[in-house]
């Protein structure tokens, strides 16, 4: 009889971990043409889905983006994300346009 696991050192596979779901280009479109832009309002929901789409940004990192936190002379925005690390995040010439 074998008296110790000889499995014991081995390591598990890693699990494959499932994407998140994401959104078609023509439902984005549909959410943006939905908004009514004739509204200071409109134009702030435009920007932010223009914002999130454009450069990738999961909620809370929109949530949590500060002003001095975007460069737009530069492109490009700093953006804390899980873990709080950082990471620099070029603006799409789209969504830089509103602002």
């Amino acid at each position: 009889m074998i008296s110790d696991n000889p499995t014991a050192l081995l390591e598990a596979p890693k699990l494959g971990r499932k994407l998140p779901e994401t959104l078609k280009n023509q439902e984005i479109e549909i959410m943006l043409n939905g908004i009514d832009r004739s509204k200071p309002e409109g134009e702030r929901n435009r920007a932010i889905i223009e914002t999130m789409y454009a450069c990738g940004l999961r909620v809370s990192e929109l949530v949590n983006l500060k002003i001095s936190n975007l460069y737009l002379n530069e492109s490009f925005i700093k953006v804390v994300g899980k873990g709080n690390k950082e990471r620099l995040i070029p603006i799409h010439d789209q969504a830089n346009k509103l602002y």
